[in-house]
């Protein structure tokens, strides 16, 4: 803690804004990624256990409406909201059905996405923050040191753009994984959502 204390002491203001930027960048990152990690887990999303049960029985003609009512809303999860979109309109018409899964479906892939463009931001953000420290070490550093600047002077100015460039590389590879994995449970909700309408 001494130490710590010592180098906020000692950092200009400048640069400790920009130290300040990238870890709040980087705990932003990690627990928007850590969050949407067990969010989106396939079983939390389309439980394979209610998909195999409710389509099977569905098929078999041994749901009615009532029975598929209760069904789907003993099992909550997006793939139970989305099928409890047709069910609730049992008997209308297919033009009813199809409106109801299709605005159930796209409610649930909006909730699915949230938080993932979080991810998106810290990768554009923290090698910004990490320029911006690394200019302003940089200037301080130089004006110390003078003309004889030496390679310890100038690796010390890029510290902080190495990490920021570091958050931000790890940002959008979470940010295109999860984005894919969105990307596959959405596409998971509309087949089921389709099967229940058939």
């Amino acid at each position: 803690a001494g130490e710590a204390l010592a180098w906020y002491e000692r950092t200009p203001p400048g640069e400790r804004v920009a130290w300040g930027g990238l870890g709040a960048c980087a705990a932003l990152g990690l627990c928007a990624a850590l969050e949407r990690f067990v969010r989106l887990r396939r079983r939390a999303v389309v439980p394979n256990d209610f998909l195999v049960r409710f389509l099977d029985k569905l098929h078999e003609g041994k749901l009615d409406g009532g029975k598929a009512l209760d069904y789907c809303e003993m099992h909550p999860s997006p793939a139970a909201r989305v099928a409890l979109a047709a069910v609730r309109r049992w008997g209308r018409p297919a033009v009813d059905l199809e409106r109801a899964v299709g605005l159930a479906n796209r409610w649930e892939s909006e909730r699915l996405r949230r938080n993932v463009g979080t991810l998106r931001r810290v990768a554009a953000l923290a090698p910004l923050l990490g320029l911006l420290g690394s200019l302003l070490t940089a200037d301080r550093l130089l004006r110390q040191a003078g003309p004889g600047a030496g390679a310890s002077t100038l690796a010390d100015a890029l510290t902080p753009l190495t990490c920021g460039v570091a958050v931000g590389v790890a940002a959008m590879v979470l940010y295109d994984f999860l984005s894919a994995r969105v990307e596959r449970l959405a596409a998971a909700l509309d087949r089921l959502g389709a099967e229940t309408i058939d």
